[in-house]
C-alpha cells in the first residue's frame, strides 16, 4: 500500500489502469486526491499518455508508467461509412483483435431562429470478447471461435478512446450498446465493473439506463443480471418465433429455450419508462412472414416489448440472404397494428461487411483493383486520378442509378485538388448526362473518398 506519493505503487494485479473504479486506485495511489486526479485526466481529459497528467508529481508518473500498462488497445484501422458511421479495429498488447462502432444516430438540429433544438445524438457499439462460443449460424464472428474475455478495461478503453478520437466533450450523453463482438453475458464479471466504472460520477458518468446489454440468451446470466440491479437496459436476440428455428440459427437454444429464456426476462427488473428489447434478424423465405409475425406477438403477450426488426445484411460467410422491403414493412406494420413498439433498424456495416458485396461484381472488381488508385490520389497525380473516375464511369454508367452516385449537398472534396472551373474534369460527367450544378469537384487525399463512392451506390442499388 502507497503511503505517500514518493513510495513506489504496489504491483496491481491487473495492469491495465481503466479496469479500476476510483475506490479501488485509491489502494494503489496515495494521498486520495491524487487518484481523483488521475481518474480526471483519464475520463475527462481523455489522456493517452502519463506524462500528459501534468499534476501529478514526477515520482508518481514514473511509479504509474511502471505498474501499468497505457494505452492496453490500439486503433489499426477505421472504417468510414458516408452516414458519419466509422468501424474500428482494435488491437490489444497480445495481438488480438476486435471490433467497436461509433453511431452517429442523429445531426444537430437548429430551430428557425439559429438556436439549437437538437443535439447530436450517438451511440457506441462495443465488444465484449475476442470472438464468441455461441456460435450463431448468421454472425460472421462465429466462425473464428472463441479466444478470450475482454478486461473491464478493455471495455472501458473502447468508449475513451471513440469519446476522444471523435472530440466528444466529457459531459456529452451518449448511449452505449454491448451489441459488438462476443456475449456480453459470458463475460458478466468483467461487463458489469466496466458498466460501473462507465457510469462512475467521477468518470466518463454514463448514466446505466443509457446502457444496454444484448444477449443470445443465457437463462441463468440474465437472472444474475437482475439480481445486480444495475440499472441496465436488455435485449434479447430473439430472431425466431419456435424452438427448432432458433435452435437451428442460435445453438444456445437447445439448452436455454424460448420458453426458458423469457421467463428469466419476466423477472429482469425494469425502470418503469423502459422497454425489454427484442432484436428480431429478418432473414428472407425464413422468418420475414406474417404467420411469424403473429406468432412474435403470442410470445411477448404481458411484456412491456420494443421489437428491433434487422434486415439481414448478407456476407460470404453465409448462405442467409437479405428480405425485400416489403416484406420488413409489412411485418413491421403488423406489428404496430396488433400495439406492438417496432422499428425497422439498418445495419451500419463497415466496408468488409457487405457495402462492396451489394454492387454487380463487374463494377466489385473494378472498385478493388483501382482502390489503392483512389486511395493515393494526390495533386501531382491528378491526371491518373481522372483516368481511374473515368474508368469507374465507364463500368458503371450502364446502370442508371449509378449516375447520381456524386450528386450529394454538403459534402465537399478539396478544391486545391479541383475546382468547378476545372472544365476537363467537369466534361467526364458532363459526358455521362450526369449533372454537376450542385457538385464541389475535387479528391480527398484518403480512402473516404473510395468509401464515399461505395456507400452511395449501396444505397442507389
Amino acid at each position: 500500500m502507497q503511503k505517500d506519493s514518493n513510495a513506489p505503487i504496489t504491483k496491481p494485479k491487473d495492469t491495465n489502469i481503466y479496469s479500476y473504479l476510483l475506490d479501488d486506485l485509491v489502494e494503489f495511489v496515495s494521498p486520495p486526491f491524487r487518484a481523483k486526479q488521475i481518474y480526471h485526466w483519464l475520463y475527462r481529459h481523455y489522456v493517452d499518455s502519463i506524462e500528459s497528467m501534468k499534476n501529478i508529481p514526477k515520482d508518481m508518473q514514473d511509479s504509474l508508467k511502471s505498474n501499468f500498462c497505457f494505452p492496453n488497445i490500439q486503433p489499426i484501422h477505421i472504417e468510414e461509412s458516408n452516414d458519419g458511421t466509422k468501424k474500428y479495429l482494435f488491437k490489444t498488447n497480445d495481438n488480438l483483435t476486435f471490433e467497436s462502432v461509433f453511431i452517429k444516430m442523429r445531426s444537430k438540429e437548429y430551430n428557425e431562429y439559429g438556436g439549437i433544438k437538437k443535439g447530436e445524438k450517438y451511440t457506441f457499439c462495443v465488444s465484449s470478447q475476442v470472438g464468441c462460443r455461441v456460435g450463431c449460424a448468421f454472425c460472421s464472428t462465429a466462425k473464428g471461435g472463441f479466444v478470450r474475455n475482454l478486461s473491464a478495461g478493455e471495455i472501458v478503453e473502447q468508449v475513451v478512446t471513440l469519446k476522444r478520437d471523435n472530440k466528444l466533450e466529457a459531459h456529452k450523453s451518449i448511449n452505449i450498446v454491448f451489441m459488438g463482438m462476443g456475449e456480453p453475458l459470458d463475460n458478466l464479471t468483467n461487463v458489469a465493473k466496466a458498466i460501473k466504472i462507465l457510469s462512475h460520477e467521477d468518470g466518463l458518468c454514463i448514466a446505466r439506463r443509457r446502457q444496454t446489454i444484448s444477449t443470445s440468451g443465457i437463462a441463468p446470466q440474465i437472472e444474475k443480471l437482475g439480481a445486480m440491479n444495475l440499472g441496465v437496459q436488455i435485449a434479447l436476440s430473439l430472431h425466431a418465433v419456435d424452438d427448432e428455428l432458433r435452435s437451428k440459427l442460435i445453438p444456445m437454444n437447445r439448452v436455454y429455450n424460448i420458453e426458458r429464456v423469457l421467463q428469466s426476462l419476466r423477472k429482469f427488473p425494469l425502470d418503469t419508462r423502459k422497454r425489454i428489447l427484442f432484436e428480431y434478424l429478418v432473414i428472407k423465405d425464413i422468418n420475414d412472414d406474417l404467420e411469424s409475425a403473429k406468432k412474435l406477438i403470442k410470445l411477448l403477450h404481458g411484456f412491456k416489448a420494443k421489437v428491433n426488426l434487422i434486415p439481414f445484411n448478407p456476407h460470404k460467410e453465409s448462405e442467409f440472404e437479405r428480405p425485400s422491403k416489403e416484406k420488413v414493412k409489412a411485418f413491421a406494420d403488423y406489428l404496430y397494428q396488433k400495439g406492438i413498439v417496432a422499428t425497422i433498424r439498418e445495419s451500419k456495416a463497415g466496408r468488409e461487411d457487405g457495402l462492396i458485396d451489394k454492387i454487380s461484381d463487374d463494377f466489385k472488381f473494378e472498385i478493388e483493383k483501382n482502390y489503392d488508385n483512389l486511395k493515393y490520389l494526390s495533386l501531382n497525380r491528378k491526371e491518373e486520378s481522372k483516368n481511374v473516375i473515368e474508368n469507374l464511369l465507364s463500368i458503371g454508367i450502364n446502370n442508371v442509378k449509378f449516375k447520381p452516385l456524386l450528386l450529394t449537398k454538403g459534402y465537399h472534396f478539396s478544391k486545391d485538388i479541383y475546382s468547378e472551373k476545372d472544365e476537363s474534369f467537369k466534361k467526364i460527367f458532363v459526358n455521362n448526362n450526369i449533372t454537376v450544378e450542385e457538385v464541389n469537384f475535387g479528391l480527398l487525399e484518403d480512402s473516404r473518398f473510395i468509401e464515399f463512392i461505395i456507400n452511395k451506390i449501396s444505397k442507389l442499388i
